[in-house]
């Protein structure tokens, strides 16, 4: 009986370390440079790989450039990518009339910016449930002159929700564009408290801009027209006042169109 007593802790030591150091130890598998997923049969491709960290960009759908047109994608499920945690530059989900859900992202974690622009049927960004990073990481892309924190929402007609967006840490996010979707709130960037660049546009169903109620700067350009519905800035009195010195100050074709120095003085809804 004795003997029992001595082998079962020493038993339990060999393989309780084993098995704690191989979960520890187990190395990320790398995809090494920029990877372009056009179709479903490549998404469903690579997701076979399992892949956890993609170093370059991530395309999802067609390039967007000054000169080509983007192809529209057959892709409707990214549930073979929920092995991505880590994408070392910028996600851009573009072109994919089909898609309605980014459900199988739940898992990504880190990118170093976020383009979402040109899927017609995609109402929120609810599968980004852990997407908590938007900063750009020079070990995974080997380059030191990229910056990123940018997020951009183009042309995605039925998005009505980016509350998903409130997980990522406001310190990294830099830019935010939003373009021609159906948001009526920006809920989701409560809690943005300084930025660069804010650009609002051509966004029919936007009231207010009530939910940037964190944001206490805009360092360079507010750049907000055509939302036809858009009447309350009072939320950029604040940023407004801590930069008198603001670059570029665009505010026309909305509901109201407040000056600079309406916000400032506090003549900001209508």
């Amino acid at each position: 009986m004795k003997k029992i007593v001595l082998i079962l802790p020493l038993f339990l030591l060999i393989f309780g370390c084993s098995a704690d150091d191989s979960i520890r130890t187990a190395p990320a598998i790398v995809f090494n440079g920029n990877l372009v997923l056009k179709t479903q049969a490549d998404v469903d491709a690579i997701g076979t790989q399992g892949y956890n960290v993609i170093s370059g960009t991530l395309v999802i759908g067609d390039f967007f450039t000054g000169t080509n047109t983007p192809v529209p994608s057959d892709i409707v499920d990214l549930t073979p990518l929920s092995t991505i945690t880590s994408v070392g530059r910028q996600i851009e989900i573009q072109s994919n009339p089909l898609l309605t859900s980014l459900e199988g992202l739940s898992n990504l974690r880190v990118a170093s910016g976020l383009i979402i622009r040109d899927n017609q049927n995609l109402t929120s960004l609810d599968g980004l449930t852990n997407f908590t990073t938007v900063d750009f990481n020079p070990i995974l892309t080997g380059q030191t002159f990229f910056s990123g924190g940018a997020i951009a929402l183009i042309d995605n007609p039925a998005l009505t929700s980016i509350e998903a967006l409130s997980t990522i840490n406001p310190q990294d996010i830099h830019e935010v564009t939003i373009k021609n979707t159906g948001l009526a709130s920006l809920e989701g960037l409560e809690n943005l408290t300084e930025i660069t660049r804010l650009q609002i546009i051509d966004n029919d169903n936007l009231t207010s801009l009530t939910a940037l109620e964190g944001l206490t700067s805009v360092e360079n350009t507010v750049f907000i027209f055509g939302n036809g519905s858009l009447s309350d800035y009072c939320t950029l009195q604040a940023p407004l006042q801590n930069n008198l010195d603001l670059t570029i100050y665009n505010v026309f074709d909305n509901q109201f169109n407040p000056t600079f120095q309406n916000i400032i003085d506090g003549d900001c809804f209508q």
